[in-house]
């Protein structure tokens, strides 16, 4: 497009040339310019050098006239063109420029790009490493503390299931009368959970208090398997009270139905809890309840003599520790007032008054008024 506006501009500046050459003054046209100049002046006689000036300046001004109109006409086309280049010229620029620089920029991105791909991979090797190792190290680094964290954490949180646990049990603990099935569901899952802590003592301390809540929402069968299936468990070491309360249970039932299996895992449960705390006074006091049971469904002599020589022998044993002696009486006075302990109570204090006498002895306690 820059080409054709100056082959433009060189056609019309040569026409304008031409023009001026093929148009010459012609002889009759300076005659005739010299007449219009003579009659354009008054006659007056002068010298006659003046006359040539005065004639000369008139064909000046003459051709002067027709050059000026050349000159105009050749500089009003100038003009236009100009114009019409001046409003091209932005624009015929910028896209050549604008060819010029992304031609420049290719090259200058291909040279780049080479230089980039000579230096990878010059230095992929060192680069890759050294990455690779400083990814190393801050992923050991966090793994460390993570780790640190979650020994803090691991060592830190059996304790703190634990005193949960605990919390629970002895919130239940102070509100046993008025336990409900939630409250057994409770302490079954936190017994599960016990197992997984591996902790036999918190183990036994919720069977325990299961054995109480077992007792006052009468889930007898329950308690009994729940018992005997720990019961089995060398190193799991009972609170003597679970063994005490899972024998009442089974004990109540030989009383109601007269089942001898029944009255076998009573006295299993109470020689267990005995096992555990060998002064146990409450697990004594059940035995002897469990003997008078016995003697009140003996059906001969025989069988009833028998037991009046264990009953014996049983208060003897209970007798050599105040502890023993003073725990069994407590609960022979705590049960007094159950219509279906007192009968066996009274049994006792009545078929073996001498050796309950010694047991008050014993105990350092007053003497009892059941005679």
């Amino acid at each position: 497009m820059k080409k054709h506006f100056l082959l433009l501009l060189l056609c019309i500046a040569a026409s304008i040339i031409t023009q001026a050459q093929t148009e010459p003054l012609a002889r009759d046209s300076i005659k005739k310019v010299i007449a219009e100049i003579i009659a354009s002046t008054n006659y007056t006689r002068i010298p006659i050098g003046d006359y040539e000036k005065e004639i000369q300046k008139g064909i000046d001004a003459a051709v002067d006239s027709r050059f000026n109109k050349i000159y105009f006409i050749g500089g009003a086309i100038i003009l236009f063109v100009g114009g019409l280049i001046a409003l091209n010229f932005n624009r015929i620029v910028n896209n050549e420029t604008k060819k010029e620089v992304e031609a420049r920029l290719e090259d200058l991105n291909e040279r780049i790009d080479k230089q980039i791909k000579i230096f990878f991979f010059d230095n992929y090797k060192d680069i890759n490493e050294k990455e690779i190792t400083q990814i190393k190290e801050e992923v050991n680094g966090q793994v460390t503390r993570i780790s640190k964290a979650l020994d803090f954490v691991n060592e830190k949180l059996p304790a703190i299931r634990k005193m949960f646990i605990n919390a629970r049990m002895e919130n239940i603990k102070t509100n046993r009368s008025k336990v409900t099935e939630a409250d057994f569901k409770e302490l079954t899952s936190h017994l599960k959970e016990a197992e997984e802590l591996q902790s036999p003592e918190l183990i036994s301390k919720i069977i325990n208090e299961l054995s109480y809540v077992s007792y006052y929402l009468r889930k007898d069968k329950e308690l009994e398997s729940l018992v005997s299936q720990y019961a089995e468990k060398v190193t799991l070491k009972m609170e003597p009270t679970a063994y005490v309360n899972t024998a009442l249970v089974v004990m109540n039932s030989y009383q109601t139905t007269g089942d001898l299996s029944d009255r076998q895992k009573a006295e299993t449960y109470l020689n267990l809890s005995l096992k555990e705390l060998p002064d146990y006074g409450e697990a004594f006091a059940m035995k002897l309840e469990l003997l008078m049971t016995d003697y009140d469904k003996a059906i001969t002599i025989e069988q009833r003599e028998a037991i009046k020589e264990q009953t014996k022998n049983l208060i003897r044993q209970i007798c050599r520790s105040e502890v023993a002696a003073k725990e069994a009486i407590t609960r022979f006075e705590r049960v007094q007032n159950s219509k279906a302990k007192s009968v066996y109570i009274d049994m006792l204090y009545q078929h073996f008054a001498t050796a309950m006498k010694e047991m008050m002895v014993a105990a350092k306690l007053p003497a009892a008024t059941n005679t």
